[in-house]
């Protein structure tokens, strides 16, 4: 499993629609970062193909950008390093899978952070 960012670069009503977008593609794959127009995703596709799942290349007015996580090193809330390392870990995309199903294999159900969290 790859973990890729997305970037909303627009304004709120794109934003919006981008989240909305964004949680439909991907119910049981998707962590919003804290206070940022910004999500990450888990998925095995290529960031153009990501990009179209999620409505960035459909001529709606959502502007983004998508890129594939190679690398990475920081300090940032605690849920985020444990939904990615959650992420990681899956060899497979799980067909049909559900938050309860993710629990039911080891997985954390995926939350937005807390803000007070660093």
């Amino acid at each position: 499993m790859q973990i890729h960012m997305i970037l909303g670069l627009n304004g709120p009503d794109s934003i919006d629609a981008l989240h909305a977008n964004v949680q439909r593609v991907y119910p049981d794959r998707h962590l919003r970062l804290p206070g940022k127009p910004a999500w990450l995703v888990a998925d095995d596709a290529l960031a153009r193909h990501i990009s179209e799942k999620v409505g960035i290349d459909s001529g709606a007015g959502i502007a983004g950008l998508v890129t594939t996580i190679a690398n990475y090193y920081g300090r940032a809330n605690p849920d985020i390093w444990d939904w990615m390392k959650v992420m990681y870990e899956r060899q497979q995309p799980i067909a049909g899978e559900s938050a309860l199903n993710a629990v039911a294999l080891g997985a954390k159900p995926v939350r937005e952070p807390t803000a007070a969290a660093s």
